[in-house]
């Protein structure tokens, strides 16, 4: 398979996978912001050993994605018969107990015996907090080769939990990593703060130009910005947003990188909302 994942991504995401074989459920955590590059890492449905392993996707950052696209992605997921929790509806123990015994597929295995839960996920999409919600005090990675973090964490014997180390998507594209690079979210490949900041913000002014507009204060009309696409002009808005926002250097002069690390570090701190960072979904 072709893929741009180096070998030792790849050996991580082979590991991982046999880790969660052994998992009577496999709960699989997702930032709502980029649901294409997050779901379904491991093409479960059409993977012979693994579709036999109930999974329940977990979305995180829903506060910061964009309403309509979610429903069109939860609208897919009730279609294709996938259970979905969330961090309101299962923020503790006591919410995921009762939300796995309204399960009925995982309710068979939960009344009788230890349930044992494999969590995967890319990096940064909040598999820490999940477990912190659960009561559960994330320790320091002990065995990455075997795929493991820590397997002691038990539930009242009721749930052991299988914490992965975290993987990227086999059918990556090299757009996503973009994406992933100003989510904080790896640092698989450095395209340099100006690269992923154009990248992104030709994404939102495509798709979202008045979150834009009324954050920065941007003033452009459609036939300028894509011009600007065109020509390959995109740091002259980060130039505006440097005049904007009153962002000066040493000299006293309007300071475009800046205005760039300031983008940036609205993106990952969450001062951006309302957005999807992916492809969007269109006909799910």
């Amino acid at each position: 398979m072709n893929t741009i994942l180096n070998e030792s991504w790849l050996n991580k995401y082979y590991k991982v996978k046999e880790v969660i074989k052994e998992a009577d459920l496999v709960i699989e955590i997702i930032d709502a912001r980029i649901i294409k590059t997050c779901f379904d890492l491991y093409n479960w449905q059409n993977n012979e050993e693994l579709s036999k392993i109930p999974r329940i996707l977990y979305l995180n950052f829903l506060d910061l994605c964009d309403e309509e696209d979610l429903k069109k992605w939860l609208n897919y997921f009730k279609r294709k018969n996938i259970f979905i929790i969330n961090e309101y509806n299962c923020s503790n123990i006591h919410e995921l107990k009762s939300i796995l015994l309204e399960n009925k597929i995982i309710k068979k295995i939960y009344e009788y015996e230890l349930l044992t839960i494999g969590l995967i996920g890319i990096p940064k999409v909040g598999k820490k907090t999940f477990l912190q919600n659960l009561g559960i005090k994330s320790k320091k990675p002990i065995n990455l080769i075997s795929g493991i973090k820590n397997i002691n964490y038990n539930i009242n014997n009721e749930i052991k939990i299988l914490d992965t180390i975290s993987i990227l998507p086999i059918n990556l594209k090299e757009y996503q990593l973009y994406f992933l690079q100003i989510l904080d979210k790896t640092h698989f490949l450095n395209y340099g703060h100006a690269n992923i900041a154009i990248m992104a913000l030709t994404h939102l002014m495509t798709y979202y130009p008045n979150i834009i507009k009324e954050k920065y204060n941007l003033k452009f009309t459609n036939s300028e910005f894509k011009k600007y696409v065109e020509n390959n002009l995109m740091i002259n808005y980060f130039k505006q947003i440097s005049v904007n926002l009153n962002l000066l250097n040493e000299l006293n002069m309007f300071d475009t990188s800046k205005a760039i690390e300031r983008f940036i570090n609205d993106i990952r701190q969450g001062n951006i909302k309302k957005y999807n960072l992916d492809i969007k979904p269109g006909k799910l």
